[in-house]
């Protein structure tokens, strides 16, 4: 992640009310794309619900990445 991303996601991931609603909404597609790959009738299909819960992951480690990232200053 460039470091001016970083910083305009600092004040996101360092408010704990908006960063609570973040990883809740990311919980609840991650178990939406659970459910729809329960019903895929495809390997793309699957795969395309697995890609998307992988990157969706990602924005429960967000506060860390960012956190790393402005350190290294």
């Amino acid at each position: 992640m460039r470091k001016d991303i970083a910083q305009g996601l600092g004040p996101l991931v360092k408010n704990l009310k908006l960063n609570k609603a973040l990883v809740e909404y990311t919980d609840e597609r991650i178990e939406w794309h659970k459910n729809q790959l329960v019903t895929s009738k495809n390997m793309e299909e699957v795969a395309g619900h697995q890609f998307a819960i992988k990157e969706l992951m990602r924005f429960r480690t967000l506060g860390d990445e960012v956190s790393s990232i402005l350190k290294k200053d």
